[in-house]
């Protein structure tokens, strides 16, 4: 797994000025990811382990909870309306859970470039899935999922 990092890298520094800079930005270069600490730091780890523990909550009040007071109250459903799509929401609330075992996974991991990657990673398909609800559902979701995935991705780059 170690070789495909630097062939990576490799790979997009010959795409171009661009992919060099979004590489710089990022910090991701030879020596970034050598120094970084085996573990990531406190701040960090707590960031990813808060987001985790948000979508562990979604999945359980879409998976468990949706059809009863507290699912249609969060999501603003009537009751009709929440036990004809009670199988949906139950299929999203499994994709929740998948996101945060993700994040679980980069936290818990023993080799910090992978960790690191796999944070990276989990967190962009948080915020990505966030901006998507924000644009078809509701615009609170970018303030419940997408900004504090991005808060947690900026701490796992820079600290």
């Amino acid at each position: 797994m170690r070789s495909v990092i630097p062939a990576l890298q490799a790979a997009l520094c010959h795409a171009g000025p661009i992919a060099r800079a979004v590489l710089w930005w990022i910090g991701y270069n030879k020596s970034s990811l050598a120094h970084r600490n085996r573990y990531m730091n406190i701040i960090t780890t707590v960031l990813i382990i808060l987001v985790a523990l948000l979508h562990v909550y979604i999945m359980i009040l879409e998976m468990v909870l949706w059809a009863g007071p507290r699912g249609q109250k969060a999501f603003g459903l009537t009751a009709d309306f929440a036990r004809s799509t009670k199988a949906l929401a139950a299929n999203q609330g499994l994709y929740n859970g998948f996101l945060a075992a993700g994040l679980f996974w980069s936290v818990l991991h023993p080799d910090a470039q992978i960790a690191w990657q796999l944070a990276l990673f989990f967190l962009a398909c948080v915020a990505v899935a966030g901006m998507f609800g924000a644009a078809t559902a509701s615009r609170k979701i970018f303030f419940i999922q997408t900004v504090p995935a991005v808060i947690a991705m900026l701490a796992v780059v820079f600290l």
